[in-house]
């Protein structure tokens, strides 16, 4: 009984070792995917791309969206928004802007558009359900990060105005035909802009990321959309320099009664 006990226990020993060993590379697996965004689109509103977008916006960086996931119920963000139609639209708005069906600049303000009016419920939506952080961040000064380098209210409150504020600068500029893309002999490039800040970077990069919303893959595209949005708010609405404004009048009498998008 002893020999086979001897025997028995280095290779039980080696099982279990190896049994450990895959329930920790299973559980990396599920930190990674949901540091990604989780599994499909369930969650991506409060687990990535809340922060994500707000985090740009904030005086403070550190966790600044867990204030509002903190103050306020999560089911909250999935009665308000619907997450299955938030996806769609983005993604929707990334396939124009990668592979535009018709008149390029046409397309492209239309898809701005579209994103304008996702966007917009989306920030609606996260005001009304963080009200309590922003009425609390409202009197709370510039706010300083704690100790646990949490963000107090006062750097969420101000994170949620400043993206609702250049959301609604994108719809004006959309509204406005702010819009434009061409070569600029001054810096020798091919420039697209909104408002007269170039973009072009930018809307590529949520293009390229914005693919993966469907998976769950939320945290890149939500970057590269919050960068967008931040040129959108330091854009003065000016034509850029080299750059003939659109005339969309003609635009669209030529190449947009076939346009259906």
């Amino acid at each position: 009984l002893g020999g086979k006990t001897g025997t028995a226990c280095p290779w039980l020993l080696r099982v279990m070792r190896a049994a450990l060993v895959l329930r920790w590379v299973g559980l990396l697996s599920a930190a990674e995917a949901f540091a990604e965004g989780g599994a499909g689109s369930s969650g991506l509103i409060g687990s990535a791309l809340l922060p994500a977008l707000l985090e740009p916006f904030a005086a403070s960086k550190d966790r600044v969206a867990s204030v509002c996931l903190d103050m306020t119920s999560q089911s909250c963000l999935g009665e308000v928004l619907a997450e299955d139609e938030l996806v769609a639209n983005l993604t929707r708005v990334c396939s124009l802007i990668r592979e535009p069906p018709g008149d390029p600049l046409l397309v492209l303000r239309r898809a701005l558009s579209q994103l304008g009016a996702t966007l917009a419920r989306f920030s609606d939506g996260t005001l009304r359900c963080c009200a309590d952080v922003v009425a609390a961040g409202s009197g709370a000064g510039d706010g300083v990060a704690d100790e646990e380098g949490a963000s107090d209210p006062a750097s969420a409150a101000l994170a949620l105005r400043r993206l609702s504020s250049a959301v609604a600068r994108l719809q004006r500029f959309v509204a406005d035909g702010k819009i434009n893309d061409g070569h600029c002999p001054f810096k020798r490039e091919q420039q697209t802009t909104i408002g007269g800040e170039n973009v072009r970077k930018e809307l590529q990069n949520f293009a390229q990321h914005g693919s993966g919303l469907a998976a769950g893959k939320s945290r890149k595209a939500g970057k590269a959309l919050a960068k967008l949005l931040r040129k959108v708010e330091r854009a003065d609405g000016s034509d850029p320099p080299g750059i003939p404004p659109v005339n969309w009048e003609m635009r669209e009498a030529m190449f947009g009664r076939k346009l259906e998008l």
